[in-house]
């Protein structure tokens, strides 16, 4: 069983503060829950760290042939202005401050708390809610809790929220629908699945034209039904103002609003899990979760084209091949697997981030033995409600 641990900053921001964190752990044993408080990240130089680290890691992947604002971005070669050993050291500059932040005294003593109640192989989705901008932005599994369990993952959520029905989650081989943007990663894709018998059907931007690409993408999404979404290419957003868009053809932006409905009814047919692996997506995630997607997958800052297609193939591995691991932490071990990049690709590892509907349960693809115990038992509930709603029709003739 996966235990949850809710970290509910309220109010505030890293700049001022938040005065009533409410801290709870969800189990089979029920609900411990504390309060506690976070001081300004300003004197431990959170958002100083942050904002270093960004500025070179956007200065070392900018492109050689750096195209337009509103066309796809490749990067094809990284800056030399910037050495990798440069990012290194404001990567663990950055972990320094965000641990020095989270281990002030009021907020340890809880989290000691919260340790009593965890075994060390224990299953950790751990939320992190949160409506400050650049809260959303910190890369919490810095914090020095995941390395003490290693079976917990982080995952985003907002404060605000609507309960859905999570339990399309039943499946043993899921759908997936990849969109990217040239035929040649199409099939560099499609040979990969191939060789791990993963469920997988292609759209590729360069085989559409502009005329019909959002009613191709459209039809996909009403007619079939897909569990998870993949997109791969460029993306901008400001989760300032709330207009995320996203590029599979050059000079063509594609708005999540423009796909509302689509992703409405593939939600309705068990779409579970979209993944933005593109530059800046999460603009994309906050739109996405207002649509009652239970969990998306983005990069929270500039994405290389081969860190993004390595994620995604770790991704699929230890999500779809090795049944039994929630989705929290296949994207854990995904993104940890992108260390070994970094030397090519520094900070590789701190791009992948999770968000989530907190009301959804822990994604998860079972073995088919246990899908198949856990569909009937659904479809017994469901037969049970039946029953029982024409029981009380016919014993109440009024109601019919």
């Amino acid at each position: 069983m996966v235990k949850i641990l809710k970290i509910k900053l309220g109010k505030g921001d890293l700049e001022n503060g938040f005065n009533h964190v409410i801290i709870e752990l969800e189990s089979k044993y029920g609900t411990l829950s504390l309060v506690s408080s976070l001081a300004s990240a300003t004197d431990t130089k959170v958002i100083e760290c942050y904002q270093e680290w960004k500025s070179s890691h956007q200065e070392f992947y900018k492109s050689l042939s750096h195209r337009a604002a509103n066309q796809q971005i490749e990067f094809e070669q990284p800056n030399s202005n910037v050495q990798p050993s440069k990012i290194t050291f404001q990567y663990q500059k950055l972990k320094d401050a965000i641990n020095d932040w989270l281990h002030t005294r009021d907020f340890c003593a809880k989290e000691k708390q919260i340790r009593t109640a965890l075994g060390q192989e224990d299953k950790i989705m751990v939320i992190i809610s949160t409506e400050d901008a650049f809260a959303w932005r910190l890369p919490w599994h810095l914090w020095s809790f995941f390395d003490d369990y290693r079976n917990a993952g982080v995952v985003l959520s907002t404060s605000e929220f609507k309960k859905v029905n999570s339990n399309n989650n039943d499946f043993s081989r899921p759908k997936v629908l990849a969109i990217v943007d040239n035929r040649q990663n199409k099939n560099d894709l499609e040979s990969w699945t191939k060789t791990k018998n993963i469920n997988l059907n292609v759209l590729s931007g360069d085989e559409l034209s502009n005329q019909n690409l959002l009613q191709k993408i459209s039809d996909e999404l009403y007619e079939q039904s897909y569990n998870i979404l993949f997109f791969a290419g460029h993306s901008s957003s400001d989760i300032n103002n709330g207009s995320p868009s996203f590029f599979i053809k050059p000079n063509e932006p594609l708005s999540i609003k423009q796909l509302e409905n689509a992703l409405s009814e593939a939600i309705k047919k068990g779409l579970q899990l979209a993944i933005f692996n593109s530059c800046d997506g999460l603009g994309i995630a906050r739109d996405l979760l207002t649509f009652n997607l239970p969990k998306v997958v983005v990069m929270r800052e500039d994405v290389p084209n081969k860190v993004a297609e390595e994620f995604l193939k770790y991704f699929l591995e230890e999500f779809i091949k090795k049944k039994g691991t929630p989705a929290f932490l296949a994207v854990r071990r995904a993104r940890e697997r992108l260390q070994g990049l970094e030397d090519q690709f520094p900070s590789a590892s701190l791009l992948p981030v999770m968000c989530s509907n907190p009301a959804t349960k822990p994604l998860v693809i079972y073995r088919k033995s246990k899908w198949l115990f856990r569909y009937a038992k659904n479809w017994f509930a469901k037969l049970k409600t039946y029953f029982l709603q024409g029981f009380q029709t016919f014993r109440h003739p009024s109601n019919r």
